[in-house]
């Protein structure tokens, strides 16, 4: 049933990621989830109830599985990091896997999340 109700969308993209590889660097690609995550934060604030939850991002690239898994579990990983939760990566894989087959693609793009984990780590002075 057709309803009146507006929606905003906000398309976020990351441009400095190679096909088939991983970026040189994590830096600009954590500031490319902090960016992601002001906008979720926006979102949530101006939804009309505190009960509702926040509203659902959508990630995806070519195949839907090499770079979509290593933001997906990079993302995951820094709320653990966040929230004070003991962090695995290779056990939260396994459990995404679970639900969608081929995330992280390679053992590159495996390795650049654990790069970019430690990375947000020592920048963000928890070591």
């Amino acid at each position: 049933m057709p309803t009146k109700q507006q929606r905003t969308v906000y398309h976020v993209q990351f441009t400095d990621w190679p096909d088939h590889r991983v970026p040189d660097d994590p830096t600009s690609f954590l500031e490319f989830l902090d960016q992601v995550e002001s906008l979720r934060q926006r979102t949530s604030t101006t939804r009309s109830s505190v009960h509702e939850s926040k509203p659902p991002v959508l990630v995806h690239c070519t195949a839907g599985v090499g770079r979509t898994g290593v933001i997906i579990l990079t993302d995951l990983m820094i709320a653990c990091i966040q929230n004070n939760k003991r962090i695995n990566i290779h056990h939260a894989l396994v459990r995404l896997r679970r639900q969608r087959m081929l995330l992280v693609a390679n053992f590159g793009q495996y390795r650049f999340v654990y790069s970019t984990v430690i990375h947000y780590i020592k920048n963000s002075r928890l070591i």
